[in-house]
């Protein structure tokens, strides 16, 4: 993968992250993947959750979930990550998907939901541990076109707009670029018929070394100019729903 570097940038203690793809509230599956990953990798500093998690606290969020594309609408397993009896071993930091409860999650902002469970936003940047990590949540469409305030539905809430695309923008700009970018949808080019050229300009705009995206279930391997592409799995699907990487003097490295 390309480095990205500066004059500025000093060398680091190598970092350890995990990619994880869309849980869907299956939140033992993905406990258990990230035992996997810890066996392979050693401890991990954090992990990068594509979307679609669906942390349901009850019915009540269920029912803010946006059910296009067949997908059934169902609590889940977050209750017990609440409760204590699924636990978590390692920070988890997610996008938004299509399928969230966007009315809780815009109710609570950014930031921890429960023990090692952490909501990333809309969009922006982050610097986890020396990483520069971008993130745009949602998916594309007719929504794609109002303003912030405008997404009334539960399938409007569920599209990313322009104003959040900017934000990731300025974001990237300020801190003279990214290392990582995570999207929920791929970017267009991977496979005919699928993906988003919002993102896919995204990608040859910010020019991260790592694009991280879920969204088909689908586990694939790509590259956009010098960016590696990453498409995770669903978390149902085991080894394909989990990706390590190492992040040593400024080059991210597969684990």
């Amino acid at each position: 993968m390309r480095c990205v570097t500066s004059g500025n940038r000093r060398k680091t203690k190598d970092v350890r992250f995990v990619a994880l793809g869309d849980v869907h509230g299956s939140f033992k599956q993905a406990a258990k993947l990230l035992e996997q990953a810890q066996k392979s990798l050693g401890e991990i500093d954090f992990v990068l959750c594509v979307g679609d998690v669906e942390a349901n606290r009850s019915a009540k969020d269920a029912v803010g979930v946006a059910t296009g594309g067949g997908h059934r609408r169902w609590v889940g397993e977050y209750p017990k990550v609440l409760s204590g009896s699924i636990l978590i071993g390692s920070p988890v930091w997610f996008i938004g998907g299509e399928h969230e409860p966007w009315a809780t999650l815009d109710a609570r902002g950014p930031g921890e939901m429960a023990d090692n469970i952490h909501f990333l936003g809309g969009a922006g940047v982050e610097v986890m541990s020396g990483i520069r990590v971008g993130f745009l949540s949602g998916t594309h469409g007719e929504a794609s076109s109002m303003g912030l305030g405008d997404r009334s539905s539960r399938d409007e809430r569920a599209c990313y707009v322009a104003a959040e695309v900017e934000a990731l923008r300025r974001g990237a700009k300020r801190l003279g670029g990214i290392d990582v970018l995570v999207t929920h949808d791929w970017p267009t080019g991977l496979i005919e018929g699928r993906g988003d050229e919002v993102v896919e300009a995204l990608v040859r705009k910010l020019k991260p070394q790592l694009h991280l995206c879920g969204h088909h279930h689908i586990k694939l391997t790509s590259a956009i100019g010098k960016t590696s592409v990453e498409a995770l799995a669903d978390v149902t699907q085991g080894r394909r729903g989990w990706e390590g990487f190492i992040f040593q003097d400024g080059e991210i490295h597969r684990a």
